[in-house]
């Protein structure tokens, strides 16, 4: 679960701002994507691929690189405020959710509090995506459990103690996480 999530928030954010310099993804057969072929994600136009120098130096110099993605990623429920009189999730229910997503037990101990995205980067100083409409109440969930990060092309997961998320209390939807990192350290 955890890579779903960070595969869709990192997808939407490389695919405007593009901070990921040379990175060929591959498919699940293991070859590499150019761009052109039919399996490949798009590559920005004006660009020849993604190998492109000038996509390259613009993803280098982390500016936006592909100005069409721009309204994907207006289209998420976390991107205009909440509307008035709109439910929320409860404190049980991100709970449930982020404990579900790891695939840990119900009885694994956790810890949440309920924000708005604006405390949230003040108090935790946490930088959140640029089409995060701030206003909107979150739950940041802390748990408890050996977790593994990703790791990278050359370097295995690492196992860490804790694993903590946002939950957009509106959608429902984990719109950031961190695995090692422990916001919280008790309900509040």
């Amino acid at each position: 679960m955890t890579g779903y999530w960070k595969a869709g928030i990192v997808a939407a954010v490389l695919a405007l701002a593009g901070t990921v310099a040379g990175v060929a993804v591959a498919d699940s057969e293991g070859a590499v994507d150019t761009g052109s072929g039919p399996n490949d994600a798009p590559v920005p136009s004006g660009y020849t691929g993604i190998n492109d120098p000038s996509l390259q130096a613009c993803m280098a110099a982390h500016d936006v690189c592909n100005p069409q993605a721009g309204a994907e990623l207006q289209s998420v429920p976390w991107a205009t405020p909440l509307p008035q009189g709109a439910s929320v999730m409860t404190r049980a229910q991100a709970q449930q959710f982020v404990l579900k997503a790891l695939g840990v037990p119900s009885t694994t101990q956790v810890f949440s509090e309920f924000l708005s995205g604006a405390n949230v980067e003040q108090q935790f100083g946490i930088s959140r995506s640029t089409n995060v409409d701030e206003s909107r109440p979150v739950w940041v969930v802390t748990v408890v459990t050996p977790t593994y990060t990703d790791g990278g092309p050359g370097a295995p997961g690492q196992l860490k103690p804790f694993y903590s998320a946002l939950v957009d209390a509106g959608s429902g939807e984990i719109t950031d996480d961190c695995t090692g990192c422990d916001w919280l350290t008790s309900s509040r």
